[in-house]
């Protein structure tokens, strides 16, 4: 079927009223029908709760850094729908997405008559990546879950190069289960039989299910650990005058990291971890190469400066764990000699159903101001002035705000603009404050 870029995108977007559906048996279908370009692939698949997009742009660009031809797969997307697929970088055109859709609408049509449901939007965009990738001759794929790992629409690769995990916590509860056991357990289903598995230190439950899972699978684990890789770590004394974090690895030998956060230590850490696997493999890949791709990884959303008058970083950290990691970071980076005056204020902004209170009580002590929003276009975003008064019955520093653009000029004239203001709670919503930030900056 030919179809405009507009067509495809209306296929999305009605796909969208069936919502989010956990299972696999309809996009296997799918997938069956457009003679399984995954099975075709090589698949570097990365699940976990926190630190995936970073741990993908780390090793998708060692990759292409090696001269390897990459597709990236990523998911949600804050630029541009057209984000979620690249390679080497590069996103798929408005063209090629329509192209690639209409040979998807063909085999949904196919569908109509035998399946007992149709596929979710995820599932499309997802078949549109494996057979884009497939019809453009990737070396690698890299590619990060949506939700979960063994019931997700990515889980559809027979036999991935690598597994990757990064940290596992206690999020999407009500989804994934209750306890660090089960969420780990599901994000387990990913590791398919002989796999090379690649994970950061887990707390005990999440690493007990991982090693069982291999045992079970005959796959290899690697276990990356940072406290014992990572040496002589230097972070910048002011992030937004001499920004990212250097170290020595192990094996790998003097690492600069553009990147900032604390965390983001364990997750090139992973990352290195996850190329020597495929060193090991017979790829061509040298550590001069890593040192490269690690300095050139490039990832917005995770403790991101957007600006320096004032300074102004982004940050999607959305759950428990993301917060003690943002946490992590605020302590080491944004000192009494750093801000040497400014007052570090937040743009606060969560979902109703995250633990917003164990985020407040995380963050709220480090700030002199919090001015809170209202999530734009979620039906799980909370309201500005709820979120407002919790944070207020901690610690009365909360304004609640009309819109982003009223909370970014709120932020940044606060203290007579003697600031340095931190955007976080939701990913959804980053790229719009970034926006408002670079609009107050031409106005003023």
């Amino acid at each position: 079927m030919i179809l405009s870029y507009d067509n495809a995108l209306s296929i999305i977007r009605n796909a969208e009223k069936a919502g989010s559906i956990m299972g696999v048996e309809t996009m296997r279908e799918l997938m069956g029908l457009l003679g399984n370009p995954q099975d075709k692939l090589k698949v570097i698949h990365i699940a976990g709760t926190n630190g995936k997009g970073s741990t993908l742009a780390m090793i998708s660009t060692i990759l292409t850094t090696a001269g390897y031809r990459v597709g990236r797969y990523i998911s949600p997307t804050l630029v541009t729908y057209l984000e979620r697929i690249q390679i080497d970088g590069a996103y798929i055109s408005e063209a090629e997405f329509a192209e690639v859709m209409g040979d998807i609408a063909d085999a949904v049509n196919t569908m109509k008559s035998s399946a007992s449901r149709l596929p979710t939007a995820f599932e499309l965009e997802t078949a549109a990546a494996f057979l884009y990738f497939y019809k453009k001759e990737v070396d690698f794929v890299v590619l990060e879950t949506g939700l979960g790992g063994e019931y997700d629409a990515t889980n559809v690769c027979a036999e991935p190069l690598c597994c990757v995990f990064t940290s596992i916590g206690l999020d999407h509860m009500g989804i994934l289960g209750s306890t660090l056991s089960e969420i780990a357990s599901v994000k387990a289903g990913i590791i398919m039989p002989g796999t090379a598995v690649i994970t950061t230190v887990q707390d005990g439950e999440a690493m007990v299910v991982l090693e069982q899972k291999c045992k079970s699978t005959g796959s290899r684990l690697i276990v990356s650990n940072y406290t014992s890789d990572a040496s002589d770590i230097l972070y910048a004394a002011c992030p937004w005058v001499d920004g990212g974090t250097s170290y020595t690895h192990a094996r790998a030998g003097q690492i600069a990291l553009s990147l900032l956060g604390t965390y983001q230590i364990i997750n090139s850490c992973l990352a290195i971890s996850c190329v020597e696997a495929l060193m090991q493999m017979g790829y061509k890949i040298s550590y001069a190469d890593v040192r490269a791709g690690i300095r050139a990884t490039k990832w917005f959303g995770r403790l991101s400066l957007i600006g320096s008058e004032p300074p102004f970083f982004v940050d999607g950290a959305h759950n428990e764990p993301a917060a003690r990691q943002l946490r992590s970071s605020v302590l080491t980076y944004f000192t009494p000699k750093a801000l040497n005056g400014r007052r570090l204020v937040y743009i606060m902004g969560v979902f109703a159903d995250k633990d917003y209170e164990k985020i407040i009580e995380l963050m709220a002590p480090m700030a002199d101001h919090i001015f809170t929003i209202e999530t734009p276009d979620n039906r799980r975003a909370m309201p500005a002035d709820e979120l407002a008064g919790h944070i207020n019955k901690k610690k009365n520093i909360a304004t609640a705000c009309r819109d982003i653009t009223d909370a970014v000029e709120q932020a940044v004239t606060y203290n007579n603009g003697d600031v340095a203001v931190l955007a976080f709670g939701s990913l959804s919503h980053l790229n719009q404050i970034r926006e408002a930030y670079e609009e107050w900056t031409r106005k003023r």
